[in-house]
């Protein structure tokens, strides 16, 4: 009990130093009273609940070894990046990879109330998972090519800024927290350095940046901006159908695994997709045409067989999705007809 004591009372002594240090910087730079105010009734309610721990303030955590340090990140951080998929999966092929993904990679970033996590038109250092907390967006205009801000709310479980993994990216608008908030950062420049020391993963990964690089030259102002929170038509089955056959086959083969291996824990996509005849429209004018992204989700249930052949011909694509569920995509044939007259469009969509 008196330890405790003494190591309570030299931490308010620490904290009230630290505080009498401030103010005396404040007045020898002249700032004025008002401010004075501002910043040391900031900085003491932050001093005061400063008790969460970076994983740099914990020096006992350099003597575990790389193994034992490996399982700790993964149990702190493992679950939330695995809610991107293409993460997932590549934990899944090469655990030496995610060993050094886990280390190099990673880190969490503690936020108090009102921190600014990224500034708008600043250079991004990667993607952002929100693990705690609740945090407000606000659309750049500027940056993001539109008529005027707009502010949104960030929560748990979401990603930030995800395209700069992929490509050098400027963020689109501010994000700053609303609350205590613990957000996971995946670096890019450090991912990047990982990736070139497995060639399978490498190449892998390459062919998911390559289209999600497609798809966001092929995003169109102002329909479908991107932004940080979104680049439109990145969905993972949309990307995965894309890529090489080779990749499509080696994704939808681990999904595959996983619904035999664990049949009853699984279930698939139930509701059918609608596919807008305006987005049809707009896909083609891009030139996309009948093939990459133009699919519908099956929601039937096909026996085992019958889809390992489609896969294998190329027929179709099995993946994991976040939520746990599989979904099964589909090609399909599309005829557009239009008449010149009055501009009216037919469109038929086929098998």
């Amino acid at each position: 009990l008196s330890a405790a004591m003494v190591e309570s009372h030299m931490a308010v002594a620490q904290r009230d130093q630290k505080l009498r240090t401030l103010r005396k910087f404040l007045r020898q730079n002249s700032v004025n009273t008002k401010l004075i105010h501002a910043v040391l009734e900031q900085a003491t309610g932050r001093l005061k609940n400063s008790g969460r721990l970076a994983e740099k303030d914990v020096e006992a955590l350099s003597v575990l070894s790389t193994s034992l340090h490996c399982e700790l990140r993964w149990a702190m951080m493992g679950p939330h990046v695995i809610t991107h998929p293409l993460f997932k999966c590549l934990h899944g092929f090469d655990n030496w990879w995610a060993q050094k993904f886990l280390i190099e990679a990673l880190s969490i970033l503690l936020l108090d109330p009102d921190d600014i996590l990224f500034l708008s038109r600043k250079d991004s250092l990667g993607g952002y998972y929100v693990e705690r907390g609740v945090m407000n967006y606000k659309q750049d205009p500027v940056a993001g090519r539109l008529d005027c801000a707009f502010n949104t709310t960030v929560s748990v479980g979401e990603w930030l800024s995800e395209v700069a993994l992929w490509v050098f990216w400027q963020h689109t608008g501010e994000c700053q927290t609303l609350e205590p908030c613990q957000v996971l950062l995946v670096n890019a420049a450090a991912l990047t350095n990982s990736l070139v020391l497995v060639s399978d993963v490498s190449a892998l990964a390459r062919s998911y940046a390559q289209e999600y690089h497609k798809k966001l030259t092929l995003a169109v102002y102002p329909l479908d901006t991107p932004t940080d929170l979104h680049v439109p038509n990145t969905e993972w089955s949309e990307l995965v159908w894309c890529m090489e056959p080779e990749y499509r086959i080696q994704i939808s083969t681990q999904a595959m695994d996983l619904y035999k291996r664990h049949r009853g824990t699984f279930r698939w996509f139930s509701e059918p997709e609608l596919i807008d005849p305006k987005q049809v429209q707009r896909k083609s004018q891009q030139g996309q045409g009948v093939h990459g992204p133009m699919f519908r989700r099956s929601w039937s249930t096909p026996s085992v067989a019958e889809l390992e052949g489609e896969i294998e011909l190329g027929q179709s694509i099995v993946v994991e999705q976040p939520d746990g569920n599989l979904e099964r995509t589909v090609c399909v044939v599309m005829l557009r007809i239009k008449r010149p007259a009055d501009n009216r469009t037919l469109y038929q969509l086929g098998s």
